[in-house]
């Protein structure tokens, strides 16, 4: 899993500016219910839904305005995607991860 932000690891620009005590947490979050760890299940299905919910609208944007597709093709894009998301057999996932730490005693 690449974490870079600009050729750096995000944890290690948060110690260039100057944090200390830094900690850094990663988590793989399925989407759909494939996993057959009960409590995974339910985030993946809950995953899932907010994806299913929100695909077009995250999409339609970027892809008619942005990218300057006409709204069929872009339709159809997005219906594919979401037919992806739903395939179990690809056995999705999305990495989070939470990088925190705290100012030097002193600091400004």
């Amino acid at each position: 899993m690449d974490q870079s932000l600009g050729g750096h690891r995000i944890a290690d620009a948060v110690r260039d500016a100057g944090f200390v005590d830094v900690v850094e947490t990663r988590w793989a979050v399925p989407i759909g219910s494939w996993p057959r760890d009960h409590t995974l299940r339910e985030v993946g299905i809950c995953n899932l839904e907010f994806r299913d919910q929100s695909l077009e609208g995250f999409s339609m944007f970027l892809l008619t305005q942005v990218m300057r597709w006409d709204a069929i093709t872009a339709g159809v894009l997005v219906a594919e995607a979401r037919k992806a998301l739903k395939d179990p057999k690809l056995q999705t996932v999305i990495y989070l991860q939470n990088v925190y730490g705290r100012k030097p005693e002193g600091a400004a």
